[in-house]
Parts: structure tokens; C-alpha cells; sequence
């Protein structure tokens, strides 16, 4: 009888070993996500907080945010484009510069006055710009918002000398001047010295219209 108690007594005192050693891994496995939150704890705990003033000050600083203009961006841009054309005014890239001042000052600031002044300084100073085909009608269009009807016909009437009658340049000046192509301070009539001398001139810019796209075409193959 009492052998039958000592068994009894040792397979309690294992069951207890038993259960104690699975609760210990549990309490292993279970325990070291508690610590690394207890240690995130204690480190809050001990990160300094901003005294009140200073988050204050945050808050008033944010609230009197002003986002950046976009209008004195461009400005800067336009500032920014013509100390290069006064810096480089010899430079292959001045024009370009300038027409795009002009652009940014037409489609950006609405100042189509301002736009015209670049895109006609395009056309006076840099006779060889390969892009002073596009200037035209871009000038055309700056004068003609900005109010000015007398230079944006005179505009019209260069472009129809200038551009080839099949062209949609051509086509568009003339439609823009309507009958007022043929006002003017003469009138042209058949066979008149007027009609000679416009035809004369007419043929020597279509010539270099030619030239110019010839040499454009020529300069892209080499490339």
C-alpha cells in the first residue's frame, strides 16, 4: 500500500515538473514581444517632451504657412532667362530664350504686351533663328490679345509675303485679315508697278523661306 502511494507521489511531482517546464516556453516564447513593447514604453518615458511654448510656436508657424506664389516663380524664370540673353547675346540659345519668355509671359502671366516685346525682339536680332517661323503667328496672336490690331495686321501681312500660299501660315494670316489684306497705302491692280514689286519681293522671301528649311533639312541629315 504505501509502495502504491510512492508511485502515486512520483507521478504527481512529475506532472508538476511537466507543467511547469511547458508553462516556462510558453512564458519564453510569449514574453519577448512584451518586452520589447515595455522597452518602447520605458524609452517614451524618458524621450524629453517639447515644452508648450515651443509646440506653440509650431503650430502658429504652420498656421501662418504661405505656399510659394506661382506668378513670382514664372517671374523669377523670365528674371532668370533674360540675364542669360544680356550675358550670351551672341549664343545660339538666346533666341530661344527669349521665345520662351515670351511664352511663359503670354500663357502663364497673361501679359501678351510683354510677350510681344520678346517675341519681336526674337524676330529684329536674330534673323537666322531656325525657330523664327513658329515666332510669326505666336507675335501675331500677342499683339492681336494685347489689343493692338495695327501691328498684328502688319504681322499678317508679313506672313503672307513671307510663308508659301499652300501653307496653313499663309492660309491663317490671310484668314485673320480677311479683306483687309489688300487695304494698305496703295491699292494693287494687274499689270501696275505695285503688283510688280510686291510679286518682286514675295518671290525673294519664298526664296528664303526655301533656302532656310533646305539648310534646316540638310543640317538634321548631318545630325
Amino acid at each position: 500500500m504505501q509502495e502504491k502511494y510512492k508511485w502515486f507521489l512520483v507521478l504527481g511531482v512529475s506532472a508538476v515538473v511537466l507543467v511547469i517546464a511547458v508553462l516556462g516556453a510558453l512564458s519564453d516564447y510569449m514574453g519577448e514581444p512584451e518586452e520589447e513593447q515595455k522597452k518602447s514604453i520605458r524609452v517614451r518615458k524618458l524621450a524629453p517632451s517639447l515644452p508648450v511654448a515651443a509646440i506653440r510656436e509650431k503650430l502658429d508657424a504652420a498656421t501662418i504657412y504661405v505656399a510659394p506664389d506661382p506668378v513670382e516663380k514664372v517671374k523669377n524664370v523670365i528674371a532668370s532667362h533674360s540675364d542669360f540673353v544680356e550675358a550670351n547675346r551672341d549664343s545660339e540659345e538666346a533666341p530661344a530664350y527669349l521665345q520662351a519668355m515670351g511664352n511663359l509671359a503670354a500663357l502663364r502671366l497673361g501679359d501678351h504686351e510683354k510677350a510681344a516685346y520678346y517675341y519681336q525682339q526674337v524676330l529684329d536680332l536674330y534673323p537666322d533663328y531656325k525657330g523664327r517661323l513658329q515666332v510669326y503667328p505666336q507675335l501675331a496672336t500677342a499683339y492681336e490679345k494685347a489689343g493692338d490690331r495695327v501691328r498684328a495686321k502688319r504681322v499678317y501681312r508679313e506672313m503672307i509675303n513671307l510663308f508659301p500660299e499652300d501653307s496653313s501660315e499663309h492660309q491663317w494670316a490671310a484668314d485673320q485679315l480677311g479683306t483687309e489684306q489688300y487695304e494698305g497705302p496703295t491699292v494693287m491692280h494687274p499689270g501696275s508697278p505695285e503688283e510688280a514689286e510686291y510679286l518682286k519681293k514675295r518671290a525673294a522671301a519664298l526664296a528664303a523661306v526655301e533656302a532656310e528649311r533646305k539648310a534646316a533639312a540638310e543640317a538634321d541629315e548631318g545630325e
